[in-house]
């Protein structure tokens, strides 16, 4: 069972960029969640979902030298939804369009995936820790940055919007 949750139930094994397929996952999935929970909801749900991965990555078999494994793409679904947290907001809690939901939507996709591919500053840091938090806590602050990031453009263009 640890092994298809940390594999997202086969989408770990997609012979290219899995990381990549994971993320794409978690925004379809992040719809859905929107759909039927309200923000906090959502926010409860990422948290878990980051629980979750946390507990099958310290539990997950690595081999000798391997620092985080390819079909191991749970931490890409958080760290996603980390990054979806203030599209989720927008959706919830003000009157912006569904266009800007959706262009939201697609800059945190390429956001987060700048920044776990690219490891920028603590990204490559937590990248290089052993073990589950090594696995884990890379994608969470990619999620953090991006969310930070499209919090800022949001707010920008929020304030740009005539009252």
């Amino acid at each position: 069972m640890r092994l298809n949750i940390s594999n997202l139930f086969g989408i770990g094994l997609v012979p290219r960029a899995p990381g990549t397929a994971s993320s794409l996952v978690a925004v379809a999935a992040a719809f859905v969640a929107n759909t039927a929970l309200d923000f906090a909801l959502f926010v409860v749900a990422t948290i878990a979902a980051s629980a979750i991965g946390f507990w099958a990555a310290g539990t997950a078999k690595l081999e000798p030298g391997e620092e985080d494994p390819a079909e191991f793409v749970l931490d890409e679904f958080a760290g996603q939804w980390v990054a979806l947290l203030p599209v989720s907001y927008l959706y919830w809690n003000t009157d912006a369009g569904f266009h800007l939901v959706i262009a939201g939507a697609a800059a945190s996709f390429a956001l987060f995936r700048y920044f776990d591919i690219v490891k920028p500053g603590p990204v490559g840091w937590a990248d290089r820790l052993e073990g589950g938090m090594g696995i884990m806590l890379d994608d969470l602050i990619a999620g953090v940055l991006s969310a930070t990031a499209l919090s800022l453009g949001f707010a920008a263009i929020l304030m740009m919007v005539p009252s």
